[in-house]
């Protein structure tokens, strides 16, 4: 399940879900409430990076094919570790600004 906002269920932008810094804060669209990153995000992004790292082909066959593999490599793993539920977190909500 892609990431949503908690408070309307409209989908949450995936540029800044998967290049965002853990310190960036996304503003829905629809309803105007701030989402933040848990400490879940940095665990994640950690894991993905080492096994991004890891399965990588030390072995490189070619000059041109291994940077197309790099890529798809890591666009695999953002994709996938976008899928994990709990990296974010509705900080504030658009009826608390209104108060």
């Amino acid at each position: 399940m892609f990431p949503q906002c908690r408070s309307c269920s409209k989908k949450i932008s995936l540029s800044w879900f998967l290049t965002a810094f853990k310190w960036t804060k996304y503003r829905c669209v629809n309803c105007g409430s701030i989402h933040e990153f848990t400490t879940r995000r940095g665990y994640i992004a950690g894991i993905v990076g080492a096994s991004t790292a890891f399965f990588y082909p030390i072995k490189e066959s070619s000059i041109f094919y291994s940077p197309l593999l790099f890529v798809l490599v890591v666009f695999a793993a953002l994709v996938l570790s976008s899928l994990i539920p709990g990296q974010h977190e509705l900080v504030v909500t658009e009826e608390s600004l209104d108060q």
